[in-house]
């Protein structure tokens, strides 16, 4: 049964929107399934080969239009990391060219 799941996880794919690994360290402008839009710089983007709620991205949250989200970053010194899904992305842009993906 073990052997089953294996075969099957390392057959899926994942809808990354996009957004790749050579994203990492750039400034991103994301609008997410809610309404939110942010802008972030990404840190790291993962494809982990378990199942998909470790698919996603770590980023920096640099702005939002979200008030609250950011008064809850501003009571961090160095700000936090937040952990975005794929699926919950409608589009993006990288903030340097204006064109969203």
């Amino acid at each position: 049964m073990a052997q089953r799941k294996l075969e099957l996880s390392a057959t899926m794919t994942v809808d990354t929107k996009g957004l790749t690994r050579e994203l990492e360290g750039k400034t991103v402008r994301i609008l997410f399934a809610d309404g939110e839009e942010q802008v972030l710089r990404m840190e790291f983007v993962m494809i982990l080969d378990c199942h998909d709620s470790c698919d996603g991205f770590v980023y920096k949250l640099l702005s939002t239009n979200r008030s609250e989200k950011l008064e809850k970053q501003k009571q961090h010194a160095e700000g936090f990391s937040c952990l975005g899904r794929f699926e919950d992305v409608v589009s993006w842009k990288l903030e340097e060219d204006g064109k969203f993906e």
